[in-house]
């Protein structure tokens, strides 16, 4: 509030002046006074400061020079609450605002999925470190095939497809990616594509592939979608997937697996847990801490995946570079019934064996059952040997 008009030279401050200008004068002149090199018994406040000082509602006369008096009784305790409930209540405020601004309801809205889109195209570094793994996931498709892109974004998957695929279809909701996938489909097949907003819109049966790339990290609802995959996929089709998840590991720290308990993760499940409702918010819905390989299991009975993390976090400076989406899984699920009986294999050398190079499978039926033979038998002398590299779970 204001203290008064009066300056410390008993002049009157300009008429002008603010009352926040005056109080903030006061206060600095005052404790500059307090602060001169006075006996702590012969101290007393000039009368300019006094006469403010006893407009204060029970105002206490300083007997020592606030250099070395003592603090107020009770102020270390005051203190000590409100330096923790400053920031605690920092964070539960950002916590109820930001998900009540940007609920489900304002991320439809045009303003903000322009700005993620532009923030999108921001992740190409995150990009490169997910590169190796999706090369080894996609050489699994074959010329010829059709290919949907579920959650295409800006389309990052398009020039790792082969050229000569059946045919390509994106589906996205945000419109303010769709010049972008048009430009990268035209560059990698000489074609604009199909650009749709929803799965529910394809027809059932005509894929054979589905990618599904940081997609089921940001749906409401996992089952839904995976249904909706089963749907389009025609017997064999394969759902190819790469997702951030939540850490894995032990869940909590108990008698038996101290020894080897890895408390990194631990901490790291913690936080992606406790980030969930802020990432929601600002980055459309994704959400860090999701077990999508348990939702995967229980739609598809054949399913393969590997377990890595971006960048390789544990142990690593670079731990919180992507957190919290650093933990990935990395897979393919199979809709029965098969469409060959190598099939499996293909996936098992293509992808889950680390360096092994895809192998066409034979068109002939008989030629691929004897291929498939041979290559179980292969991977069976490969184990033997203690050669085998098959990180698939």
């Amino acid at each position: 509030k204001n203290l008064g008009a009066e300056d410390f030279g008993g002049r009157r401050a300009p008429a002008g002046m603010p009352g926040p200008a005056r109080s903030w004068g006061l206060l600095i002149g005052f404790l500059a006074a307090s602060m001169a090199p006075l006996p702590a018994r012969s101290f007393s406040p000039p009368a300019f400061t006094q006469a403010h000082l006893n407009r204060l509602p029970k105002a206490r006369t300083l007997s020592t020079p606030l250099c070395m008096s003592t603090e107020p009784e009770g102020f270390g305790r005051r203190a000590l609450i409100a330096g923790t409930l400053g920031p605690l209540a920092s964070v539960v405020t950002a916590y109820s605002v930001v998900p009540l601004v940007l609920g489900p309801e304002m991320r439809k809205n045009d303003i903000y999925k322009a700005n993620f889109a532009s923030r999108m195209g921001e992740m190409d570094d995150y990009e490169k470190g997910i590169l190796s793994m999706k090369k080894s996931l996609f050489s699994i498709i074959d010329k010829g095939e059709d290919v949907i892109d579920l959650g295409a974004g800006l389309g990052p998957n398009i020039p790792l497809l082969p050229k000569g695929v059946g045919s390509y279809l994106a589906v996205e909701p945000n419109k303010f990616m769709h010049d972008r996938i048009t430009e990268r489909a035209q560059e990698q097949f000489g074609t604009a594509p199909a650009i749709l907003e929803d799965l529910r819109e394809v027809a059932t049966g005509s894929a054979d592939v589905i990618l599904c790339t940081l997609v089921l990290c940001s749906v409401p609802d996992q089952a839904q979608v995976l249904d909706e995959v089963l749907r389009v996929l025609r017997p064999g089709g394969r759902f190819l997937f790469v997702e951030h998840v939540l850490a894995s590991g032990e869940a909590y720290p108990a008698p038996w697996n101290m020894d080897g308990f890895d408390w990194g993760r631990f901490w790291y499940r913690i936080a992606q847990h406790a980030i969930a409702p802020l990432q929601a918010g600002l980055a459309d819905g994704c959400t860090p801490n999701r077990d999508t390989i348990q939702a995967i299991s229980a739609k598809f009975s054949d399913y393969f995946y590997k377990q890595f993390d971006v960048p390789a976090l544990w142990g690593s400076p670079d731990v919180l570079s992507y957190f919290p989406i650093g933990p990935h899984v990395a897979g393919v699920g199979i809709k029965r019934p098969f469409t060959s009986q190598g099939q499996l294999a293909r996936i098992q050398f293509g992808f889950c064996a680390s360096g092994e190079n895809v192998l066409e499978i034979p068109s002939d039926e008989v030629e691929q059952g004897k291929w498939a033979i041979a290559k179980q038998a292969e991977l069976g002398q490969r184990s033997a040997e203690g050669r085998a590299d098959l990180r698939c779970q």
